[in-house]
């Protein structure tokens, strides 16, 4: 089944809507103020006081997927070799 210019166009035209909309969605919750807390465990000693963690959000992007192996080779990862490696 082949697509006719028309619904190639519209494809691409949600594409690129929805892609903006992340953005969106990105932008509107850009920053994050983490607070850390006592954990479970009663006996240990965390000073957890005063200490704050932000975590700001920024330009989203699309790419090709990659894998970098254990040597440090990165490589392109194709879809059959991630369902191989249990990675979807």
């Amino acid at each position: 089944m082949t697509l006719s210019n028309a619904q190639a166009a519209e494809s691409a035209y949600i594409a690129t809507h929805t892609f903006c909309a992340l953005q969106e969605i990105v932008d509107e919750n850009a920053e994050h103020v983490v607070v850390p807390q006592q954990q479970y465990d009663p006996s240990a000693e965390v000073d957890v006081e005063g200490k704050e963690y932000v975590i700001n959000y920024g330009q989203i992007y699309l790419s090709k997927p990659t894998m970098t192996e254990a040597d440090g080779e990165t490589c392109i990862l194709f879809p059959k070799e991630a369902r191989l490696r249990n990675l979807t």
